[in-house]
């Protein structure tokens, strides 16, 4: 007889894998791309300033090659920043 708890079922992920005619990128390759260090790109993702990595069924981070095209040219908009810009201009602040 087993006096172990039970586990709890683990939550379920959502797998993205790159769309027809996109690729994934390693950081090895992120950081070739966008010229940056490793310690300054996660720094950029916690600060909401560089695209997240695609969810995986493995423990390697990957990129989506768009997402790091659209950062390249700055045309990268996270969504959190997207929603408190709309937040601020409902509420009259202009950080700008």
């Amino acid at each position: 007889m087993s006096l172990q708890k039970p586990r709890k079922p683990k939550a379920p992920t959502t797998m993205v894998s790159a769309p027809a005619g996109d690729r994934l990128c390693r950081l090895t390759e992120v950081m070739a791309i966008v010229g940056l260090k490793k310690s300054t790109i996660y720094k950029a993702i916690r600060d909401g300033r560089f695209p997240k990595q695609a969810e995986t069924h493995t423990a390697i981070s990957q990129w989506r090659y768009s997402d790091l095209q659209a950062y390249v040219k700055g045309d990268y908009k996270p969504i959190h920043a997207t929603v408190l810009t709309l937040v601020n201009k409902a509420s009259g602040v202009n950080h700008g």
